[in-house]
């Protein structure tokens, strides 16, 4: 089975914190009892098979199994009333993944909810982020 070269990865691909967020930014996640748990990281997920049209590209970029991105993607899909990503395939090639446009519309939603949760807070997170410690980790640890 011939396998595809994917490109070099930037620096920014390995963000410990998804979606690029700092260490001291705060997460946003959306939970609904027995439904979904959505966050920055499935976020992330559906952008990167966006923007490479695979599942197991959008894997390797995110530094995960292709089995722990392809039952991701399954929830996401079985949590909506709409699938958020599609797999297809043409018969030349073994196929890839695309975003719905419902999954562009759940993204969209949730960078807007996230925004504004953020927007609402900022004065409180500022005033808490003072109070950690410069390594984020309790007085006297090594990290």
């Amino acid at each position: 089975m011939r396998r595809r070269r994917s490109a070099a990865r930037a620096p920014e691909d390995r963000s410990p914190h998804p979606g690029g967020e700092e260490a001291h930014a705060p997460s946003i996640e959306v939970s609904f009892k027995h439904a979904l748990s959505f966050g920055p990281g499935k976020l992330r997920l559906l952008e990167e098979i966006d923007r490479t049209g695979s599942i197991s590209a959008s894997a390797r970029r995110m530094g995960m199994s292709y089995k722990r991105a392809w039952d991701l993607a399954s929830g996401i899909n079985a949590a909506f009333r709409e699938p958020l990503v599609v797999t297809q395939s043409d018969g030349r090639r073994l196929g890839g993944a695309v975003l719905t446009d419902h999954g562009r519309h759940v993204m969209d939603l949730f960078k807007r909810l996230r925004a504004a949760a953020l927007g609402s807070i900022s004065e409180e997170f500022s005033a808490f982020r003072e109070l950690l410690a410069d390594d984020g980790g309790p007085p006297g640890s090594d990290g």
